[in-house]
């Protein structure tokens, strides 16, 4: 029996190290001019990196390079008509605040997107401002 059991967690570990690969190479990075807000956190301007925290789980972390400072959000995933032309982070303007709102990766039809709070639904139904891009790589 556990000649048969060490074969098994073996190949478990190389099917989990796969996963934890694949949620890497689907992070982003982006250098954000501007300080923003992802979860009720202000992040300040800076090189980011940005990705899900698991495989396929909702949740993306968000961490700045410099400071290793890292926020987590959950998100939905959204479709396309036609794949990304660009990898990017798109933010929400509210007045003077910027919200992550959607990451795009180049080539792909889904994305992910961060719901609204309470706050931008508010703001959002008074004002409405453009989104703002903000050009990424792939990490």
């Amino acid at each position: 029996m556990k000649k048969q059991l060490i074969p098994l967690v073996g190949v478990l570990g190389l099917l989990l190290f796969a996963g934890s690969a694949l949620a890497q190479n689907r992070a982003v990075r982006a250098d954000i001019p501007f300080d923003f807000q992802v979860n009720g956190h202000t992040m300040p301007a800076g090189t980011y990196i940005v990705g899900r925290a698991l495989s396929n789980a909702p949740t993306l972390f968000v961490q700045n390079t410099d400071t290793k400072a890292v926020a987590m959000v959950m998100s939905n995933s959204v479709q396309s008509a036609k794949p990304a032309e660009k990898t990017k982070l798109v933010f929400r303007v509210n007045g003077d605040r910027y919200s992550l709102y959607r990451i795009w990766v180049a080539g792909q039809e889904t994305g992910r997107e961060v719901p609204k709070n309470k706050l931008e639904t508010q703001v959002a139904e008074k004002h409405h401002a453009p989104d703002v891009f903000v050009a990424a790589s792939l990490r």
